[in-house]
């Protein structure tokens, strides 16, 4: 219904969904619409599952996706997916073929090496890992990193500092078993980023 996103401020989306059926795809380009038109931001995380779909099936859908986005969310062979570019290119050049298909902020998760951030008109932001001597559990790192960032740009922060924090998160999150019992709340995240180390903090 046009009223289900009142009140709301951001919807976030995955590639996940669209793979699951023709109707889910239909849902999901449905909510992505309902929301802009209510003036939320959408973000869409590729997560791009080829037990589920092929590289040249999931593609058209989630270019149309991404058409429609402010911010899309990838690592650099989801992005080349959309980019139909090589998969070992530059992060920050499969970042900008991206943002030429809509959105106006594209990051790409690097894992053990950070993220790059892109936004219309601006240079590449390459923020570093927050280094964690041991990874517990790897699970759910990607998603953490989602919650972060989106909950950086919910707060207004600029988009180094929403990439710091989206790295702060998936290193929390690989410090714990689970994919969500490792995510921090603010105060264990600003310990973090200030510099305390995930090893010291789990």
């Amino acid at each position: 219904d046009a009223g289900v996103f009142a009140g709301a401020r951001w919807l976030h989306l995955t590639g996940i969904t669209p793979a699951l059926s023709k109707a889910a795809g239909a849902a999901t380009i449905r909510a992505r619409d309902v929301a802009r038109d209510a003036g939320l931001q959408v973000s869409l995380d590729i997560n791009l599952r080829r037990r589920l779909w092929s590289d040249a099936a999931a593609a058209p859908t989630l270019r149309d996706l991404t058409a429609g986005v402010d911010l899309v969310l990838g690592s650099p062979d989801e992005l080349a997916v959309l980019a139909d570019a090589d998969a070992h290119a530059d992060p920050a050049e499969l970042a900008a073929a991206v943002l030429t298909l809509g959105p106006g902020t594209v990051v790409a998760k690097l894992g053990p090496d950070g993220a790059v951030g892109l936004e219309a008109g601006a240079t590449p932001a390459l923020v570093p890992a927050v280094a964690v001597p041991v990874v517990v559990d790897p699970v759910g790192a990607g998603d953490a990193f989602c919650a972060g960032f989106i909950a950086g740009r919910l707060d207004g922060v600029d988009l180094e500092t929403a990439l710091r924090m989206g790295n702060g998160c998936g290193a929390l999150a690989v410090a714990a078993v689970g994919d969500q019992a490792g995510l921090p709340d603010r105060a264990e995240l600003g310990r973090l980023l200030a510099g305390g180390g995930a090893d010291t903090l789990r």
